[in-house]
């Protein structure tokens, strides 16, 4: 059914075409009067308003897990970072690396003070987002009662 027949179902879709809910619903990809394709959400009714997402369905979980897993592979590239940074280091800087620094070399320096701290602060780093994750996934579940009420 082309949606130039039917406008109101184009105009209800209109602001749900701006976001993916992340819940169940069946798209399609439509033309309208201007030529313009718009990723628009088939409804029951053509003016129902946004449905809030279900925090149990599927598809709410996976995208919270898409995001905790983008968190988690830019957090394990950090620390590959730090651990493979100091033998590389050793290995093509080896002279700056021998300078000394309190009595130490500068490669047990860093590996004695600087690897530890390194760490917590990507741990740090980590858990902060990943809560922040989280909660904004609870304010969009809190944000579709407001639009329902």
């Amino acid at each position: 059914m082309p949606l130039r027949e039917v406008p109101e179902v184009l105009d209800a879709a209109r602001p749900l075409a701006c976001r993916d809910w992340g819940f169940q619903t069946d798209f399609k990809r439509a033309l309208d009067g201007r030529g313009v394709f718009l990723k628009t959400a088939i409804l029951n009714t053509p003016h129902s308003a946004p449905v809030k997402p279900d925090i149990h369905s599927e598809q709410f979980l996976h995208l919270l897990m898409r995001r905790q897993l983008k968190l988690s592979i830019a957090c394990a590239l950090c620390f590959l970072l730090v651990l493979l940074g100091l033998p590389l280091a050793n290995y093509f800087l080896p002279e700056l690396m021998a300078t000394r620094i309190g009595g130490f070399t500068l490669t047990w320096f860093l590996l004695g003070i600087g690897f530890f701290p390194a760490v917590w602060c990507i741990s740090f780093f980590f858990i902060r987002r990943s809560i922040a994750l989280e909660n904004q996934e609870v304010a969009e579940v809190q944000g579709g009662d407001k639009l329902k009420s």
